[in-house]
């Protein structure tokens, strides 16, 4: 089983786009590889 951890931190917020929204791209390219996923936000 292949899991991914997406640290929040990692994603710089684009002029354009929030940082939320990035998160979502991300998520669901990585969600066609992997069987989990996990989101870490910023404490």
């Amino acid at each position: 089983m292949k899991t991914f951890i997406l640290n929040m931190e990692w994603i710089e917020n684009d002029f354009n786009h929030s940082k939320e929204y990035m998160a979502e791209q991300v998520l669901k390219l990585v969600s066609l590889q992997t069987d989990r996923v996990y989101v870490k936000w910023r404490n």
